[in-house]
């Protein structure tokens, strides 16, 4: 068991604040025991103070790197939640690719944000396709390549697993619709392979939310679900913020169902559908 001091949780605390805007809170040392028991015994070392000394020489560039992917939390499932993926169905989607059959729109984008492991941008192709079909003759007239998914997230092995969209049994379980397993996946042994015509929908890359949106450019959708919840509030402020800036006009925001993003930002609307509530930009 390595032993965390006071003076080693405010150092790794801070660090990893600065690095990927997670606050821990006093109480809160188990996360960092727990997350990093993994490295620690990669790296041999039998206490944090080990840990917080190699990372004051600064000899390993990679250290820090390796302390935010374990520090991240990955936890994510197929169409969570389930009621944003039935407005989307039912509401946004149909309205915005009818936009695009009647040229009053020529692209659609789309970013997961914290996309960890990849079953949210994957549940939006999916989801995404549905509706196409559902549209029928009109649905062919759509150009897939007008349709943009981009999944982004701070952790390189998250990101990894999620391009290489190779789920086993009881990620497979975890959320996913009846039928859409057989549909858009195939059984290879212990593992199931996404279709490539769903991931072909999808862009991934590394980005960290502390980073300007400049270069992510404008998206009419954005799902940043239980994400700002480990965020301090003027992170979350200037993260909406940014937000704001990169939605298109009336672009959407959908959140965690425990988030509350006027707390934070007078720049989104709140709308409902059903059981599922949702933010419009006023731009």
């Amino acid at each position: 068991m390595q032993t965390l001091t006071k003076e080693d949780f405010t150092y790794l605390s801070s660090m990893i604040k600065q690095e990927c805007g997670i606050v821990l809170e006093d109480g809160k040392q188990y996360l960092i025991t727990s997350r990093l028991a993994g490295l620690m015994r990669e790296k041999l070392m039998d206490d944090f103070s080990e840990l917080c000394a190699e990372l004051r020489k600064g000899s390993d560039i990679r250290l820090k790197e390796k302390i935010v992917d374990a520090m991240t939390t990955n936890e994510t499932l197929w169409f969570r939640d389930s009621s944003p993926y039935q407005t989307l169905t039912e509401k946004v989607l149909p309205e915005l690719l009818e936009e695009l059959i009647s040229g009053k729109r020529s692209t659609l984008r789309l970013w997961s944000a914290a996309c960890s492991t990849g079953q949210e941008p994957y549940s939006l192709a999916m989801t995404i396709q549905e509706v196409i079909h559902n549209l029928g003759s009109r649905g062919r007239l759509i150009n897939p390549n007008s349709i943009q998914i981009i999944a982004t997230d701070i952790s390189d092995s998250a990101l990894t697993i999620a391009k290489l969209c190779r789920y086993n049994e009881l990620a497979m379980s975890r959320g996913m619709l009846p039928g859409y397993k057989e549909k858009y996946f195939v059984q290879q042994g212990a593992v199931w392979q996404l279709s490539p015509a769903i991931k072909s929908m999808i862009t991934f890359k590394k980005f960290n939310l502390q980073d300007s949106f400049t270069s992510m450019g404008r998206f009419d959708i954005v799902f940043l679900r239980n994400v700002a919840i480990y965020f301090s509030s003027e992170f979350k402020t200037e993260l909406y913020k940014k937000l704001a800036r990169s939605a298109t006009m009336s672009g959407l925001l959908f959140v965690g169902s425990s988030e509350s993003v006027p707390n934070y930002s007078e720049e989104f609307e709140l709308k409902q559908h059903g059981k599922c509530y949702y933010y419009q930009s006023k731009r």
